[in-house]
């Protein structure tokens, strides 16, 4: 059982976690980079993405935040040729990007019901939590067949399987709020874990 930690081990190796900033993209750089990666904070949000840096920096691990709009092809080329150039590879992609009205109110419309639900807003999450996805999976898997190896994680939600039941949200005198159609279509498309060999 001693051995457990070393079979976790990712010394040498470079990880990318898009939405490396948010809620759980922070836990997952954290846990990369204390496993020995160096790791890529990608994220929109710049400042956050700094500060999460500096903060593994000051402990004495591994990290370099890029400016990623994962919507944006050129944003997402840039993101990888920062990090070849940087670290010489990419080993592991973490695809964690997501619109989630839960932690980004400010995203998605989340007080509209399904039969009010916004075509920009469906459009914008459909942007961000697939079209993103796949865009930062053909940019990195290129590297990653160069050199004969990585793994790419493409994370998703249990409502991915099973609708969210609404009554999950309401809170007696606020606004009624829905988790929106777009979040279980995303999420139902997008889980996987590819080995690339």
């Amino acid at each position: 059982m001693n051995d457990i930690p070393e079979l976790f081990k990712l010394d040498s190796r470079v990880a990318v976690v898009t939405g490396g900033a948010g809620l759980l993209g922070e836990e997952f750089c954290r846990t990369l980079a204390g496993a020995g990666a160096a790791v890529v904070i990608a994220d929109i949000n710049t400042a956050a993405a700094e500060g999460q840096a500096r903060t593994l920096k000051e402990n004495g691990l591994d990290a370099l935040a890029v400016h990623t709009d994962v919507t944006d092809s050129k944003s997402v080329q840039q993101m990888v040729e920062v990090t070849l150039k940087t670290f010489g590879r990419l080993d592991i992609l973490v695809n964690n990007a997501v619109l989630d009205p839960k932690f980004d109110p400010q995203h998605g419309g989340h007080t509209n019901s399904f039969e009010d639900y916004p075509l920009e807003a469906w459009n914008q999450a459909l942007a961000v939590n697939l079209t993103g996805m796949f865009l930062c999976c053909q940019s990195a898997v290129r590297p990653m067949l160069d050199q004969g190896q990585g793994v790419i994680i493409n994370l998703s939600s249990i409502y991915g399987l099973t609708g969210p039941d609404q009554r999950l949200y309401a809170r007696p005198g606020q606004l009624t709020q829905y988790k929106p159609v777009y979040y279980s279509v995303a999420c139902y498309d997008s889980s996987s874990i590819c080995p690339i060999v």
